[in-house]
């Protein structure tokens, strides 16, 4: 494990980034294999993947990842939850594939409904998370078009 951190640190040290992300992905899977989802490290290591996938270009990636923390943080009742969806939210928006967007747009809401439950959603995210579900209840074709922006991007 020492020696995959050794060269995660070395790849970050000179911005290899793309072979950090190979190398962070790795490391995730070798800490699950090994202790199961639980192992204490497994959630830093996703969200240091998800950054890198973030600036490798791999949007979809980086959604994927950053729901992952913010489901953990959800069900664990972490008060970090609702700034981790929050994060989840800002990298949704970056997404330009209309199925992907309605698929983790639906997640979030989830993940925002778990919170309130929970009695952990801050009015600030729920104005958020009322955004996302209009525009999930808008038409497809009227959501991708009125803005002029990626279907991710909120106007």
């Amino acid at each position: 494990m020492a020696e995959r951190i050794g060269r995660l640190d070395r790849a970050l040290a000179v911005a290899e980034l793309e072979q950090a992300y190979v190398l962070a992905s790795g490391l995730r899977r070798r800490l699950g294999e090994v202790g199961g989802g639980s192992h204490p490290y497994v959630g830093e290591v996703r969200a240091l993947e998800g950054v890198l996938a973030r600036l490798v270009g791999r949007r979809r990636g980086t959604v994927v990842l950053a729901l992952a923390v913010a489901r953990v943080h959800c069900r664990g009742g972490d008060p970090r939850a609702a700034d981790a969806v929050v994060r989840a939210a800002a990298a949704w928006r970056t997404l330009d594939d209309e199925r992907a967007v309605r698929a983790h747009g639906r997640e979030l809401l989830e993940l925002w409904g778990e919170l309130q439950r929970q009695e952990l959603l801050p009015a600030a995210h729920a104005d958020l998370a009322e955004e996302v579900r209009r525009y999930l209840d808008a038409p497809v074709h009227r959501a991708s078009t009125e803005r002029g922006t990626p279907p991710g991007t909120l106007g």
